[in-house]
């Protein structure tokens, strides 16, 4: 009796684990399918279709006032639109932190169809190799003239048709597409989790009657319909954002219509009609077509032209 009762106690921890796992996994996937699904779906658009909302714009950085004029980065004196030299110095064996430097001239971005200001614009992973000189250890960010750029953030699309960015900018030399892997991994440790779970559960509830068979049958049918659950939520979850900057994004578009010169208007209805068109095909998939229907989610639609 005592190892019967000791058995049971020990089903009951490990169960209360596999749970305490799977709380954790999703709570990290709920956190981040948003930021995923942001990042995987975000509108590529040439500047001169964009209207007003986030897009990810790949284009060159050039001078506003269109001059010649220099501004050198510290380090290699490069041409650059902005740099950030960070340096630290060598002080009784530790490495203490200067004051950053940094400049920066009025800049744009361009690209063969058009070209858009940038008023707030945060240049991000762009530091290149540190350089260690005696006693001096420092390294530098920079966005040279005429270097490929890509921008994520806002255009801000004004009544002259002038267009405005602002948001954070990678030169493309160190941009690199931020991978799911963190995120599948959490999604599968949710699975198997709850699949453990259920099972520990289940054996504290044998049945002579029906046999292992039927426990089976029901553990995998339990299971299955927590993960389905499961999923639906987290479409849910990542897709409602999107789409509620899909369907702003189409508002936008058939307003300026008649506004914007119709070559320009055109290309920013095939950019979106081709994100649209997969949006489309996997909504329609399941169990993504159930959560639509459950949650009630406006799924953007194309736009004719």
């Amino acid at each position: 009796m005592t190892n019967s009762q000791s058995r049971l106690k020990n089903r009951r921890w490990w169960g209360l684990l596999f749970l305490t796992l799977a709380v954790i996994s999703g709570v990290y996937s709920f956190s981040n399918v948003s930021s995923s699904v942001r990042h995987k779906h975000l509108l590529d658009c040439p500047i001169a279709g964009t209207v007003s909302g986030e897009y990810r714009l790949t284009a060159s950085a050039y001078r506003a006032d269109g001059t010649d004029n220099i501004l050198k980065s510290r380090l290699n004196s490069s041409n650059v639109v902005y740099y950030l030299l960070e340096e630290e110095a060598l002080i009784d064996g530790k490495w203490v932190a200067k004051l950053p430097v940094s400049e920066s001239v009025d800049y744009l971005l361009k690209d063969d169809s058009g070209e858009v200001f940038v008023v707030n614009g945060r240049v991000i992973n762009a530091f290149s190799r540190e350089v260690i000189r005696g006693d001096s250890r420092r390294r530098e960010a920079m966005l040279m003239v005429g270097e490929p750029a890509v921008a994520v953030g806002q255009i801000q699309l004004g009544e002259e048709g002038t267009r405005t960015f602002s948001g954070e900018i990678t030169p493309s030399r160190f941009h690199t597409s931020s991978g799911e892997t963190l995120l599948t991994i959490a999604n599968y440790a949710v699975y198997i989790n709850i699949f453990f779970c259920v099972v520990t559960i289940a054996a504290d509830y044998r049945s002579s009657r029906y046999g292992r068979g039927i426990q089976t049958i029901v553990c995998m049918l339990t299971t299955y319909i927590l993960i389905l659950c499961y999923q639906l939520c987290l479409y849910r979850e990542g897709q409602r954002p999107l789409f509620e900057q899909y369907n702003s994004l189409r508002s936008q578009l058939i307003t300026k219509e008649r506004s914007l010169p119709r070559g320009e208007w055109i290309i920013g209805v095939d950019a979106y009609n081709e994100h649209v068109s997969d949006i489309n095909s996997e909504a329609r998939s399941f169990p993504m077509n159930l959560s639509v229907a459950i949650f009630d989610l406006q799924v953007p639609q194309e736009i004719e032209r």
